[in-house]
């Protein structure tokens, strides 16, 4: 397989924590994106390690804390009249 002259992002997936992501895109090109999600035993380490073998660089990171726009509150309740 060729390596690719890309940057690749590695991170934890937001919908899984158990799941890790390599993740990069082509600029250059035709906006290509190329994702591979590692999952299991040793899923980070394997994740790096393929990213580290298909791609020029990497930047490891964690993903942003999600937080929830807002706690519903009274006017987001909406009631069932039979």
């Amino acid at each position: 397989m060729k390596r690719l002259p890309l940057t690749a992002e590695v991170y934890r997936a937001s919908a899984d924590l158990r799941d890790w992501v390599v993740w990069a895109s082509d600029p250059y090109g035709d906006g290509e994106v190329y994702v591979t999600t590692f999952s299991g035993h040793d899923a980070e380490a394997r994740a790096l390690e393929y990213a580290a073998w298909k791609y020029a660089g990497l930047l490891r990171h964690e993903p942003e804390e999600q937080k929830p726009d807002k706690k519903p509150g009274r006017s987001d309740i909406i009631r069932l009249v039979k």
